[in-house]
């Protein structure tokens, strides 16, 4: 039972990449700015983030779901690099909201500040991820169907990590509120 939620939490882990690769993909002009307001990486390096994260997100997650689902061995890797980036993610963030913790967080387009809750979703999905890597290795002979179906709570995982980090930015916009023009 716990490898179960293991890997639904990782699986979630790489949706929550997936869905937010692809909003980098959308919206690149958000990602360099939020980037440019935190102001912890050199102008060459946001340059490069900007360019690569979103696709990198993407392919990372869309991976390690095609491997559960063909082969879960083989997810096993895959998951590994959900877990690195989710690493990568937590040590950011982390560094953002000690440093600079009024900018912008980026997530999602999200113009509320870093919040710990934010922090707190990185480090558990890397977690999550790192615990799922040896379940992954040692899974074999399990159908499709039950694997397939294990992706349904891995929709409501991301969601909730999308989520609930929502609402804890909710109302703590770094953006100045604009007024509407006054009618003429």
């Amino acid at each position: 039972m716990v490898a179960h939620a293991v890997v639904t939490a990782a699986l979630g882990a790489a949706l929550l990449l997936v869905a937010g690769g692809v909003g980098h993909l959308r919206d690149r002009r958000a990602l360099a700015t939020a980037l440019a307001s935190q102001r912890v990486l050199p102008r060459w390096a946001r340059a490069l983030v900007t360019v690569v994260l979103g696709p990198v997100q993407a392919i990372v997650g869309v991976a390690a779901v095609t491997a559960w689902l063909a082969v879960p061995r083989l997810a096993a890797p895959a998951v590994a690099l959900v877990g690195a980036l989710f690493v990568a993610l937590g040590l950011y963030t982390t560094v953002l909201r000690i440093r600079v913790p009024a900018a912008p967080c980026g997530c999602f387009g999200a113009s509320g500040p870093v919040t710990p809750v934010v922090v707190a979703r990185a480090w558990l999905f890397a977690g999550a991820a790192g615990a799922a890597v040896p379940v992954l290795w040692g899974a074999s002979g399990v159908p499709l169907g039950p694997r397939a179906l294990l992706l349904l709570p891995a929709v409501l995982v991301a969601l909730a990590g999308w989520l609930v980090a929502e609402v804890f930015t909710v109302g703590r916009s770094t953006q100045p509120i604009r007024r509407p023009p006054a009618l003429s």
